[in-house]
């Protein structure tokens, strides 16, 4: 269960008694890693500086010990952008797009990362790419929305 998606949103004290738990039992330090880093991921301390940083380090550790952790290398790229580290951001998310060239949520937070540099037609090309691969995905059209109200282009009625 360490790492997997349902640990997620289980608050910060319940992961370090699971974590407990799971090391009775000989789990890897990756899971233990994994359970701690993620679970942080949707918290809305998250966006906070000091546990970005915190989060961070976790998952460089995991990738330390498995530097294809598809999973990890997601969400050390978002938090790179959510700490404006936008070059750093696009090498994990360009990895990612490496092994899954029509990953529509890859390429999904690309686009945001390029918009928030201010890149908006790379933004576009990513974003367009990722609804024709998956057209209700609602991140997608969030930060396409979000490109076009940057570019200014709004449709009037």
């Amino acid at each position: 269960m360490p790492g997997h998606l349902s640990t997620w949103f289980i608050p910060k004290e319940v992961k370090l008694e699971l974590v407990k738990h799971y090391q009775m039992y000989g789990y890897s330090k990756l899971s233990e890693i994994k359970l701690n880093a993620f679970g942080l991921r949707n918290h809305k301390e998250t966006y906070h500086m000091d546990i970005c940083e915190e989060s961070l380090s976790d998952l460089n550790e995991s990738l330390e010990i498995n530097p294809d952790d598809a999973l990890a290398l997601k969400i050390r790229g978002i938090t790179y952008r959510k700490m404006s580290r936008y070059e750093e951001s696009l090498a994990d998310l360009n990895k990612l797009l490496e092994i899954e060239p029509d990953n529509a949520e890859i390429l999904s937070e690309r686009g945001e990362t390029y918009r928030m540099m201010n890149r908006c037609k790379e933004s576009l090309k990513n974003l367009n790419k990722s609804l024709k691969i998956k057209p209700n995905n609602a991140s997608a059209l969030r930060y396409r929305g979000a490109t076009y109200r940057m570019m200014n282009r709004f449709k009037n009625h």
